[in-house]
């Protein structure tokens, strides 16, 4: 194990974070989801601010990249994202409190629903959750890491990073 101060400690059947060596560089910025690969070629890059942001702020950012707060309208979506860019902890605030990045998830009238205007209609949530904290949808784990599982928090619970999703490319190849 390493400690944050840098020093080591041999603990037994300790686990906590692991280093990983990568043969060829993973995607950290901006990974597209395939169609060849069962995806719909939409783009997704994770952003991370210098300050952190409220979800509507981060929502306005998006926005101004050309892009909108991730809809993860299917697990199988929600799954290659977090596996190609989310699940990376240069997203995520590493306290107590694992404040993963905002995305595009927001209870209107009652009911939970992404910022493309589809209804949530699978269950993303971490145990216990929504617990009716808040309406605006993050990534969330507590004291263990990275998880592909979602939290209900207030607009002004604020995050260092939110993932966009970018439409498609649908210029044909002139090549």
């Amino acid at each position: 194990t390493i400690y944050r101060n840098g020093l080591w400690n041999d603990g037994a059947e300790g686990f906590g974070h692991v280093l990983i060596e990568f043969d060829e560089p993973p995607a950290l910025d901006e990974v597209t989801w395939e169609s060849s690969s069962g995806g719909t070629g939409a783009r997704y890059r994770g952003v991370i601010t210098e300050l952190p942001v409220s979800w509507s702020e981060a929502r306005a950012l998006a926005q101004q990249l050309g892009g909108e707060l991730a809809s993860l309208e299917t697990e199988a979506e929600a799954d290659f994202l977090f596996e190609n860019l989310v699940a990376f902890h240069s997203l995520w605030t590493m306290t107590n409190y694992n404040g993963g990045p905002w995305i595009g998830l927001e209870l209107v009238g009652g009911s939970w629903q992404w910022t493309s205007g589809v209804p949530l209609d699978w269950n993303p949530w971490r145990p216990g959750e929504p617990n009716g904290t808040g309406d605006k949808g993050c990534f969330f784990s507590y004291l263990d890491g990275p998880r592909r599982e979602m939290d209900d928090t207030f607009n002004g619970n604020v995050r260092r990073a939110f993932i966009v999703e970018f439409e498609p490319d649908d210029t044909p190849c002139l090549g």
